[in-house]
């Protein structure tokens, strides 16, 4: 792009837009010079945009549905119909679909029968798609478009959407390839089930559909398993999941095969098995070589031109549903069962933790809390795994056992935090403590740092019996041990400043100044009392006190009324009286 643009590093010399020579930048008027800068940011924008949009169309597959079910506008659709889907004599379109749990191959099993590049994983590889949605994919430009959907979860609340994904596989696909691990045959897997029943419903109650081939695909077959048998039980589970569909009166004696032609291919393991892999994918790729016997059978007339228009209307329809998914009677009995499992576990827990949290909140620590703790984790997470083991393949045990494991493990972390907050409050009131017995003595910094050694010491042997190794994240005690080191080196440091070693150190002084140390004093004191008493009446009253060296003298005077008695008996009260006092002050 060097030298196209005036005003850009390009040199002096510039190549003009309407002429195929060189011209000089210093020949053009500055309007000129504007309106080329507009023009040429206009072609570039349009040379931009076309590039983008035949990337794009030579990409990997298209998302036409994302997982929050918007479909895709109809220009991209028929773009990629334009550009991928080349014309052949051929006017209807051969689509295949594929269905399977999360993680059974189906991405990966579509590119290699058909040298597609779906997205293999939700994060790897270029054209890896976000968790849900429906992608498409041209196979050869022949007319060829496989079906490829990622699941938005595994579990029966997630049902609808599948379902809706899947029915819409259903209603344009002439054949739809259902992957299944060997070890699931014959097993109650649940979103096999609900998978069954979104094809079959769609297909039940289509008017004037034919057959769909269902072709089913089991991944690792191994070798020594005979395949009849393999055959057998998958077509036990067909038949009980078509069995177990609500139908109507016309279309109750209806048989799968009036609307299926079920098929079975066994692929072993790749990779203990390579040659035998080989072979195997390359016979069930020659099962779609004839296009034309595949589409005269199972075709459900998509053409090229309308696909689109099609695509629009058969989701629009299908999202508009309330598609419900019924689960098995085997799924009813295993979520009960699990619930309850559930229910218990969690009472047990609660419970425990409870009893332990209320003990950390008055600034207690467990005893022996790392032990107990531990014991009640690891029998929790057994017992509900023993109880539910029937259900193994359930995703709502995974779901409710994770559940369970979370809420132990928040539980046991939140106490362990707030039971070594305690013993670092409880270590800090030893150490303040101990150091008030240190004030005054000539080796006080040497006993600090005993003390704060002794009191680390503690800790570390108080935290380990509180942490919890078998817990993530509740099985280290060092960050709180490094903040209790923090906290007595702070307190030390800050302690000979303080109002209490202070005041502690001036009761040392002054003790030290009334005696010294090992020798014992006594002192003793005379003291007497006087009181003057004048007849009359009266509330005056006064002391007068005197005091030489030890001897002290007190007097007081009273002017009260005299006594009935000594009135009638013409008595006068005493003038004076004195009380001697003795008083000693013995130091031990």
């Amino acid at each position: 792009m060097r030298g196209i643009l005036p005003g850009t590093k390009g040199g002096a010399h510039q190549q003009h837009p309407e002429s195929n020579i060189f011209w000089s930048r210093r020949t053009m008027t500055p309007s000129s010079e504007r309106n080329y800068r507009y023009k040429y940011a206009q072609v570039l924008a349009l040379v931009l945009s076309a590039w983008a949009v035949q990337m794009a169309s030579a990409a990997g597959p298209l998302e036409v549905i994302d997982a929050a079910g918007k479909l895709k506008a109809k220009e991209e659709v028929n773009r990629f119909v334009q550009k991928r889907l080349k014309a052949t004599e051929r006017a209807g379109l051969v689509i295949v679909g594929s269905a399977g749990s999360k993680g059974s191959g189906k991405s990966t099993l579509l590119n290699k029968l058909f040298d597609t590049d779906f997205g293999i994983g939700r994060a790897l590889g270029p054209h890896a798609r976000p968790q849900g949605g429906v992608a498409l994919c041209a196979a050869g430009g022949g007319g060829l478009v496989c079906v490829d959907y990622d699941a938005v979860g595994t579990g029966t609340e997630e049902a609808g959407t599948n379902g809706k994904f899947l029915a819409l596989t259903t209603k344009l696909a002439d054949a739809i390839l259902l992957n299944l691990w060997s070890s699931d045959v014959g097993r109650n897997v649940p979103y096999n089930s609900l998978a069954l029943q979104a094809i079959f419903q769609e297909q039940l109650h289509a008017e004037g559909s034919p057959k769909t081939l269902l072709l089913v695909v089991v991944h690792d077959h191994p070798e020594e398993e005979a395949g009849d048998r393999t055959k057998e039980a998958v077509l036990e589970v067909l038949e009980t999941v078509w069995a177990s569909l609500p139908r109507t009166e016309e279309k109750a004696d209806a048989e799968l095969t009036d609307f299926f032609d079920v098929e079975m291919a066994f692929l072993p393991h790749p990779r203990y098995r390579p040659e035998e892999y080989e072979r195997a994918l390359e016979g069930l790729r020659n099962r779609f070589l004839d296009l034309d016997l595949l589409s005269a059978r199972h075709s459900k007339r998509v053409d090229r031109e309308t696909f689109p228009a099609t695509l629009a209307a058969f989701w629009n329809e299908i999202k508009a549903r309330d598609f419900v998914v019924l689960p098995s009677q085997g799924e009813l009995l295993a979520t009960h069962q699990i619930e309850l499992q559930h229910g218990k576990a969690l009472a047990t827990v609660e419970g425990k933790l409870g009893m332990w949290r209320a003990t950390s909140e008055r600034g207690r620590v467990v005893g022996g809390f790392g032990e107990i703790a531990a014991k009640l984790y690891t029998s929790a997470l057994e017992e509900f795994d023993r109880a539910t083991q029937p259900f193994a393949a359930s995703p709502l045990r995974v779901r409710k056992h994770k559940e369970l494991e979370g809420v132990l493990a928040r539980g046991v972390n939140d106490l362990v935090r707030k039971q070594l907050g305690n013993l670092q409050a409880q270590g800090l009131k030893r150490f303040k403590a101990a150091l008030l017995q240190f004030v005054g003595k000539e080796d006080r910094e040497d006993l600090e740092n005993e003390a704060q050694r002794g009191m680390e010491e503690w800790f570390a042997e108080n935290a380990e019996k509180v942490v919890v190794p078998v817990v993530a994240g509740a099985g280290s005690y060092e960050k709180a041990l490094s903040d209790f080191v923090n906290q007595l080196t702070d307190y030390a440091h800050k302690w000979p400043q303080s109002p209490a070693y202070n005041v502690q150190a001036m009761k040392k002084l002054e003790t030290g100044a009334k005696k010294k140390k090992g020798k014992a004093s006594w002192g003793a004191t005379f003291q007497l009392v006087s009181l003057l008493r004048t007849p009359g009446d009266g509330a005056l009253q006064g002391f007068a006190t005197y005091q030489a060296g030890p001897v002290q003298f007190l007097m007081g005077l009273q002017n009260d009324r005299d006594l009935p008695e000594s009135r009638l008996e013409g008595k006068a009260p005493p003038l004076l009286r004195i009380q001697p006092k003795v008083a000693f002050d013995v130091d031990l």
